[in-house]
């Protein structure tokens, strides 16, 4: 006869695991050029986590190859944001620091959560497949010039 420790015991050894994991990896590359976006940290940011934002949070993070190619190990089931910023920006430039970070302004709260929501590629995992996700982020190299040009009488020049 089993005693019931070693049957307790087979239960707790055999018994399914509620959290599956799976794997998720992807590219990232700049919008504008579509080049790769090499040395970008990609993090995955539980949903729940935006709205109940607590320290000792466990955020999936790793940094793109060459190639702009990231690949996030045993990721469990929920509902992420995707999150690629350059390796060196980080306190008070980082999204995440300015999503997680409450002003007391309950609307104002909401309103940048909103944009971050807008702004991220938004995945689910649902434990059973493996999860390709391609981002595109703002190249830091290029920026977009306005403005007026006049000519030598202070009149917009035509087709400058």
């Amino acid at each position: 006869m089993l005693s019931p420790f070693l049957i307790c015991l087979a239960l707790i050894t055999f018994a399914p695991n509620n959290q599956s994991t799976v794997v998720v990896t992807g590219r990232v590359v700049y919008e504008d050029t579509g080049q790769p976006a090499t040395r970008h940290r990609v993090q995955l940011i539980a949903s729940e986590a935006l709205l109940n934002a607590r320290s000792g949070l466990r955020i999936p993070t790793v940094v793109t190859n060459e190639r702009g190619e990231f690949s996030l190990q045993r990721v469990t089931t929920g509902e992420y944001y995707v999150l690629a910023e350059p390796i060196d920006q980080r306190g008070n430039k980082s999204q995440l620091n300015l999503i997680l970070r409450r002003s007391g302004d309950d609307a104002a709260d909401a309103a940048k959560l909103e944009q971050f929501k807008k702004k991220n590629v938004s995945i689910t995992v649902d434990g059973q497949r493996d999860v390709e996700v391609n981002v595109r982020v703002p190249n830091p190299q290029f920026g977009t010039i306005s403005g007026v040009v006049f000519d030598a009488m202070r009149q917009p020049a035509a087709r400058a």
